[in-house]
């Protein structure tokens, strides 16, 4: 979903979050799809995994600041939040 998630690839990734896949699963440098997603700007895919994920109970995802900015539609707030945790000036 990783993958996915960071080309735009939405109904890819959407339909790898329904058979299973983890939201919260990271890459080795600890970024999620959200992040890639928001790093490569497709807010959107970010959007649609976050809203997807929370149709099946409590969250124990979007919580984090990236998330919250993403689901508040604050999408240069975001990229700017994953940037700085890749220590790149945007």
């Amino acid at each position: 979903m990783i993958v996915a998630a960071g080309y735009g690839q939405e109904a890819m990734a959407l339909k790898l979050l329904e058979h299973g896949a983890d939201l919260l699963a990271s890459d080795i440098a600890g970024e999620r799809a959200v992040d890639w997603a928001v790093f490569n700007c497709h807010f959107d895919v970010a959007r649609a995994l976050l809203i997807a994920a929370g149709r099946d109970g409590p969250p124990g995802w979007g919580t984090s600041e990236v998330d919250l900015a993403v689901l508040a539609r604050e999408d240069a707030h975001a990229r700017e939040l994953v940037l700085a945790r890749r220590g790149i000036r945007g």
